[in-house]
């Protein structure tokens, strides 16, 4: 008799166990997914490289500086991975052109580490400042002449960008250039005058 009681007590526990855990289900199943903030959708169409949602979204209010977790710009993000158009609209709202991530490279130095002449163009044009450093004390122009992007170091430097900047290595652009042993880099900055 007591052993019938015992599974009968158990048996009652396990049907509401299960009754609690299927309306818990059904209560997570019926909550909707909360809606992405504009600055959530901004972020996410500047990745996605779509500029009439970036337009839409910087109208309806977006933070136009906002950033990622590590401190990524939505217009260092469009600069590093080349998309021009989202460049463009993201300057023309009144981005910070002079934007830093957390390592501190700013928005031109994405760009210039990239080879964007298109996008590093613009963002002369549009006044961002050639010789902020990075937490290391890279230039943008050392991001060009280290990858070897020789187009975008000569428009840096027609710019007016310091060459003789030195980072916490000890090395200049030059110096950057020589090491990777780029004879058209090298040419441009010396022609310059870089040291």
């Amino acid at each position: 008799m007591r052993g019938t009681l015992i599974i009968t007590l158990l048996a009652a526990l396990l049907v509401c166990f299960a009754a609690y855990a299927q309306e818990q289900g059904t209560e997570a199943e019926a909550e909707p997914e909360p809606e992405p903030t504009l600055e959530e959708s901004l972020l996410d169409a500047v990745r996605d490289g779509e500029t009439g949602d970036v337009k839409r979204l910087l109208t309806e209010g977006a933070d136009v500086n906002v950033q990622t977790e590590m401190g990524m710009s939505a217009l260092g993000w469009a600069a590093h991975h080349g998309q021009a158009e989202v460049v463009s609209a993201l300057v023309e709202a009144g981005a910070d052109l002079n934007a830093q991530n957390v390592p501190g490279m700013t928005v031109l130095m994405l760009a210039a580490g990239s080879g964007h002449e298109e996008i590093v163009a613009a963002l002369i044009e549009a006044g961002a400042d050639l010789n902020v450093t990075d937490n290391t004390n890279w230039t943008a122009v050392m991001r060009a002449a280290f990858n070897g992007h020789v187009e975008v170091a000569r428009a840096l430097v027609e710019a007016g960008a310091d060459l003789n900047v030195v980072n916490i290595f000890g090395r200049t652009a030059l110096k950057m250039a020589e090491v990777h042993e780029d004879a058209e880099v090298i040419a441009v900055l010396q022609e310059a005058g870089a040291r």
